[in-house]
């Protein structure tokens, strides 16, 4: 089974846009990550992508 590691970098604080600052996911993201399917996880992490690029 192909595992999707979490995205985390351990700089975990929420920013005003309600993300954190390190991986730029969403609390209710990170509270679920550990039951999600790699589908799921896969689609998170597509979305980082477009978030990196607008929260630069």
């Amino acid at each position: 089974m192909n595992t999707i590691q979490s995205p985390c970098i351990d700089v975990c604080e929420m920013n005003q846009q309600g993300l954190c600052s390190g991986c730029l996911r969403t609390r209710n993201e990170i509270a679920l990550w550990g039951s999600l399917t790699p589908e799921q996880r896969q689609q998170i992490m597509d979305s980082l992508l477009l978030r990196r690029e607008t929260n630069k």
